[in-house]
């Protein structure tokens, strides 16, 4: 596999390469789950949807071994390693690693990586996949591991079928009642008070509670920034914390730390970075107060009210829904900077 690696050491790395690389995703060899744990030892296959990933060693140093025996790697700071499609091996960090990491396609483009990649093998398994702590795995690796997992297809969970229930009739043994016997009971028979009728009445939908639930780590740890694939056509909206003014939150922006919001339509949203806390104007009908943060999937009830309080700059892509949990398409303002024009933009946006 010499072939499949290229290894340059630090003394020929050029400042060109360290500048393309400074602003690549950070690896910490400390986030990897290793085999055992604490050991430093992983196995890992460059197999995924790219055709090279190319690296700068920031700071530790490892050693890979090639899976077909070849010539061992020494990894030391400074050093860049381009991996290409095919390579695997198994890695031995002797020092705590971090290293900037890019993927890239035949042509030399940046190519992004998969929304979920199998923490095992490294390979695209958004389509489906399995969900064990905060590790994601393909079939295959899963099969291998060993430990009960969540079953996932694009990031979601998958329904575990119910068991059938058992439709055959059961056969009464007592005796048929005499008719006499009937008619006494009839007779006998006097309708249940009122406030017992009042007791079993169901829940009427007004009053039923609607509150905010939240999916932690939605589409695994080695999901894209942006979230899901599932996710990359809806909206945008973001909120600056720090802007002045009193304007009121609009379709697309929040601004303020601080405003009161309704959600007029059922929306869920995946938030992308920041952090707030939303608190329900009456919590026996929407909960307690609910804090989200990044890779959360949020899913806001319609009919809630109540209010945001934004502790860093916050971005979340959104989509709305009907009650058969059908995506219906979003009304646009016709100037984001104005007031909302639209009856629901313009309900979303009331104080």
């Amino acid at each position: 596999m010499e072939g499949l690696i290229t290894h340059t050491p630090a003394s020929a790395v050029t400042p060109d390469f360290v500048a393309q690389a400074s602003d690549w995703p950070l690896w910490d060899s400390a986030d990897h789950p290793q085999d055992p744990p604490g050991s430093g030892k992983f196995a890992f296959n460059y197999n995924g949807d790219y055709a090279s990933e190319r690296v700068l060693i920031v700071s530790g140093r490892a050693t890979l071994a090639p899976d077909d025996g070849g010539r061992r790697v020494v990894l030391n700071a400074g050093d860049a390693v381009v991996f290409h499609h095919g390579f695997a091996c198994e890695w031995t960090v002797q020092a705590r690693m971090t290293k900037r990491y890019q993927y890239f396609d035949a042509e030399g483009s940046i190519r992004a990586p998969a929304a979920i990649a199998c923490d095992g093998c490294g390979c695209d398994c958004e389509a489906e996949s399995y969900l064990v702590g905060e590790e994601d795995f393909c079939p295959d690796c899963y099969a291998k591991d060993g430990r009960a997992g969540e079953h996932q297809k694009f990031g979601e969970p998958v329904p575990v079928p119910r068991p059938k229930a058992n439709t055959k009739k059961r056969v009464s043994k007592k005796a048929p009642a005499k008719k006499s016997a009937v008619k006494k009971k009839k007779a006998d028979a006097t309708p249940p008070p009122t406030e017992e009728l009042h007791k079993t009445r169901p829940t009427d939908k007004k009053t039923a509670r609607r509150i905010i639930t939240t999916v932690p780590n939605f589409g695994g740890r080695r999901c894209a920034a942006e979230g899901p694939a599932s996710v990359q056509s809806w909206g945008m909206w973001d909120c600056d914390p720090d802007a002045e003014g009193e304007r009121a939150p609009s379709q697309h922006h929040g601004y303020g730390r601080t405003f009161p919001w309704h959600f007029d339509v059922l929306e869920k949203a995946y938030v992308v970075e920041g952090s707030a806390t939303l608190t329900a104007d009456d919590p026996v009908l929407h909960g307690a107060p609910v804090t989200i943060r990044p890779r959360d999937m949020v899913t806001f009830p319609k009919g809630w009210r109540g209010s945001w309080e934004v502790h860093s700059f916050l971005r979340k892509r959104y989509a709305f829904f009907d009650h058969r949990g059908i995506q219906i398409d979003e009304e646009e303002e016709e100037d984001d900077m104005e007031p909302a024009v639209t009856k629901r933009s313009a309900k979303r946006a009331k104080h």
